[in-house]
């Protein structure tokens, strides 16, 4: 919320003083925290579209400092104001930012679960040699 309260004072013809005051509330609606991209983010998928097709990309981060940057930025951006807005200058192109987490845990243990399939796969072709 934004609250101003303007004061002025001007001085009468007849010598006395008036005053004025004007207050203004604005209600700025709050980001809610669903809206919040969460920690632990561990790719970023880039996508450039112009009129609803794709410009340029995807395009895929995964350096933990640029992810944390790009949050932490997107994450103190202002909610979007309710109410009619309008941009003449509008081209059409959009960003599409698509976060993802993948744990590391199910991650290594898929790497050690295929390791083990190839593993086997390798033994079982020595021993119908």
């Amino acid at each position: 919320m934004s609250r101003e309260l303007i004061v002025g004072a001007v001085q009468l013809r007849n010598g006395s003083t008036a005053v004025r005051a004007d207050g203004e509330v604005i209600w700025i609606t709050p980001r809610p925290r669903s809206e919040q991209i969460p920690a632990g983010a561990t790719s970023l998928q880039l996508t450039i579209l112009q009129f609803n097709q794709v410009h340029q990309g995807p395009l895929t981060f995964t350096a933990p400092a640029q992810i944390k940057a790009v949050v932490a930025l997107l994450n103190v951006l202002p909610a979007s104001q309710p109410g009619p807005s309008s941009c003449p200058a509008d081209a059409g192109i959009r960003m599409r930012l698509v976060f993802r987490r993948t744990p590391r845990s199910a991650s290594h243990s898929r790497q050690a679960r295929v390791k083990r399939r190839v593993r086997a796969a390798a033994r079982a072709r020595a021993r119908s040699r």
